[in-house]
């Protein structure tokens, strides 16, 4: 559990106070202290007795922070771990050099229904799956949003179906195949990265996935993950398509569970609490820390490629 003693530094703004901020405020019974640091400055003043960071900023900025950052700390960092595969690399081998334990939080493993769901799934043989998100999630003042620009780590495969793919590869393991189609919006002169596509997924142990999204539109909203297996069918379904707050998982037809969040003051911050008591007894690190999120790194930019060069793409291992 959270120590209630210990002190934290908090870097980012409005997600990082209202919900990173009240999560762990809210764990340490408010007996803590938290730093908040706006990273925008050029070399931010960090408290010297301070062991654990959390990190909510633009991903292109990550690797200029943990450069700040002690060494042997203990890190927290806000998906995706970067804008590139190339940056993401080079975090793998700073945290490597400065002894860092990074954690990084793709929300999907610590939603209650997808918890349920892979339990199940440890059970049975897996065929195949289908993801489907569709919603409207145009960010206020798109334009100088970051998490519209993929340079920026934002983008819709970085900022939002990375979700998916950390909870991918954690349940069905690695991928061998690829082959994607991706689209961008156009408005004022401006591109929304990726902000629709059509993806299809072979996994090593040969299970195959199909992934469908368009998250800036939002025609024809829908959130469903199913799965199938040898024996039966699941499916997480959520008709709010708003993924923080309310899931129906059903086996076959059978409604078998049903989670919800709206209690909390942002239905994000439930999550975001298990989360972080993950991260701090390390019962997932190892499945979410830097070489999972280096990996969900490479899968993105692979998507990206195949989808520039209309081709299927093998996945190599990772080089670094």
């Amino acid at each position: 559990m959270v120590k209630k003693n210990r002190d934290f530094v908090l870097f980012g703004g409005n997600f990082a106070i209202k919900v990173l901020g009240q999560a762990l405020l809210d764990l340490t019974k408010k007996n803590t202290k938290i730093y908040y640091i706006n990273s925008s400055k050029k070399r931010p003043e960090i408290p010297e007795h301070v062991s654990t960071f959390f990190i909510a900023i633009p991903p292109n900025s990550n690797l200029k922070i943990l450069e700040l950052i002690p060494d042997n700390s203990k890190v927290f960092i806000e998906k995706p771990l970067s804008n590139s595969f190339e940056d993401a690399k080079k975090i793998k081998n700073l945290s490597i050099k400065k002894k860092l334990d990074i954690f990084v939080d793709f929300s999907f493993n610590f939603i209650n229904t997808f918890e349920r769901l892979s339990k199940l799934l440890v059970h049975e043989d897996v065929e195949s799956y289908k993801f489907v998100w569709k919603t409207k999630t145009l960010q206020k003042n798109y334009k100088d949003n970051w998490k519209n620009d993929h340079r920026k780590g934002g983008g819709g495969l970085s900022n939002y179906i990375s979700h998916i793919f950390s909870y991918l590869l954690i349940n069905f393991g690695s991928i061998a195949l690829i082959k994607s189609k991706l689209d961008h919006v156009h408005i004022d002169n401006f591109i929304f990265d990726d902000s629709s596509g059509k993806i299809l997924l072979k996994h090593s142990n040969n299970i195959l996935g199909n992934i469908e999204y368009d998250i800036f539109t939002g025609e024809d909203p829908a959130f469903i993950f199913e799965v199938k297996t040898k024996k039966y069918v699941y499916k997480i379904s959520n008709n709010l398509c708003d993924f923080f707050v309310k899931f129906d998982l059903y086996r076959d037809d059978e409604l078998i569970f049903t989670e919800k969040n709206i209690s909390a003051k942002d239905a994000r911050i439930p999550i975001v609490k298990k989360a972080i008591i993950s991260f701090f007894e390390n019962n997932k690190i190892n499945r979410i820390g830097i070489n999972h999120s280096v990996e969900v790194s490479q899968l993105i930019e692979l998507i990206r490629s195949s989808s520039q060069k209309r081709k299927e793409i093998y996945v190599p291992k990772i080089l670094i």
